[in-house]
């Protein structure tokens, strides 16, 4: 029953994260070089000592500097969850990764919306 109650406390403290860590990107970073954050997901690891934030980043083009820009500010990010998340005891590590399924959707959805209709006939 310990890994069911650890597994929840994991997806708990991963959805705290997430909401706080998106607020701080909206309301609180600011740097002209970083281009439009949106925060998708936050995948902690069992220690709970580890957190790689998904973050999807427009206009694509500038994804690489973004991602230089939220690793280099991983400590303003961890301080500011550790002031706002005061039960955690330990807060984690701070990690960005770019998670680009959103655009990989859309080309689906366009290359699906460039097939041609198919008729079914009727026997």
């Amino acid at each position: 029953m310990k890994s069911s109650n650890a597994f929840a406390r994991r997806d708990r403290v991963s959805g705290s994260l997430r909401r706080e860590m998106a607020r701080l990107v909206q309301e609180e970073f600011r740097d002209p070089r970083a281009g439009l954050i949106t925060v998708l997901e936050v995948d902690l690891s069992p220690n709970l000592a580890d957190a790689c934030v998904f973050v999807s980043v427009f206009p694509e083009a500038q994804a690489d500097q973004t991602l230089l820009v939220l690793n280099r500010a991983a400590g303003f990010f961890r301080s500011q969850l550790a002031k706002t998340l005061r039960r955690l005891r330990i807060m984690p590590k701070i990690r960005f990764a770019y998670d680009d399924s959103l655009l990989k959707g859309q080309r689906i959805e366009d290359l699906l919306t460039g097939l041609p209709a198919s008729s079914e006939t009727t026997s």
